[in-house]
């Protein structure tokens, strides 16, 4: 049930927008049309200007539209949605992702469940007849595929996450200054406070992947990129490799070889019957694992975040 203004909800559903006008209509449909108990709203946190705010307003009248004139990366403009939430618990879906009809009631019940921090659903690939955006499903989701049972996590995606909003709000939120795994990040940091997060793929969205050539492969670069800076900040194991550059060319290739091998197997457990549509994204798989580790290796050398890698603006959500 979407409630109003006026009404006091259970949850608050929180969407980044930034140059989303092509698939916002769909994201928000699924979520409006919900099933289920849990009385909730929708924020939707805009900061490109790109007229998919009053698009919003014109289609979807109980969504309430939060704008930004500064461009906001991902995590910056999912805290800023969370500061104007008044549910207990805060849902993190892209605007480029459709949830399934009882997606809130599952988060719902997992929560009350299993007495969790975070609770992560799985994601499927809403376009699989591209085998580019079979690879860009492969290098990013491989983690989070729809296959398994609920187990707990080290980490969880953005995607598609909830958190009790009180625990959220205790660790602080998003660190809003990087662009890329900032979720992980977060999860990280509630792991080693002792926070329970669960990943139960029976909570499934279907999220749009990259098509086109230069932007996979350039935000390949950048999230090769994002993985050093990931490293440097201790989100991600390998510290040692970005701050020493010759172990960071030393472990290239364990990391190729390891990413290379492990997310194929991972998909063709989850995707059985899918082995032709995967064998049509390998060579795309691996030149983007190649883009990958150059954006790590640039990182490793510069040592520094340039001013490139934080204001590209085709970054997506």
């Amino acid at each position: 049930m979407l409630v109003g203004p006026s009404g006091k909800p259970v949850a608050s559903v929180v969407v980044p927008a930034y140059k989303s006008k092509a698939t916002i209509v769909g994201c928000l449909d699924a979520l409006v049309r919900q099933e289920g108990d849990p009385a909730y709203e929708v924020i939707v946190v805009e900061s490109s200007g790109d007229g998919a705010g009053d698009l919003v307003r014109a289609r979807f009248p109980g969504v309430r539209v939060i704008e930004s004139g500064e461009r906001l990366f991902a995590g910056r403009a999912r805290n800023r949605g969370a500061e104007e939430a008044s549910g207990e618990l805060l849902l993190f879906i892209d605007s480029d992702c459709i949830a399934e009809p009882l997606w809130l009631e599952k988060m719902h019940r997992a929560h009350r469940e299993r007495e969790c921090a975070g609770v992560a659903g799985s994601i499927l690939n809403a376009n699989p007849e591209s085998p580019i955006s079979v690879s860009s499903y492969m290098t990013e989701m491989s983690d989070f595929y729809p296959c398994g049972r609920p187990a707990y996590r080290k980490f969880l995606c953005s995607g598609n996450v909830s958190y009790k909003a009180e625990v959220f709000r205790k660790h602080g939120g998003f660190d809003s200054r990087v662009a890329l795994y900032e979720d992980v990040e977060l999860t990280k940091r509630m792991y080693r406070a002792g926070e329970k997060l669960l990943f139960d793929p029976d909570i499934r969205v279907s999220h749009f992947h990259r098509t086109g050539f230069r932007e996979y492969y350039a935000y390949e670069f950048r999230r090769g990129r994002g993985g050093a800076i990931a490293r440097r900040n201790g989100a991600l194991m390998g510290a040692s490799w970005v701050k020493y550059p010759p172990l960071g060319f030393l472990a290239a290739p364990g990391l190729l070889l390891r990413k290379g091998t492990v997310f194929p197997c991972r998909m063709l457990r989850a995707y059985p019957g899918d082995s032709l549509r995967m064998i049509r994204a390998l060579p795309y798989f691996y030149a983007a694992l190649l883009v990958w580790v150059s954006g790590f290796l640039y990182e490793v050398v510069t040592g520094r975040e340039s001013a490139k890698c934080r204001t590209d603006s085709d970054i997506k959500w």
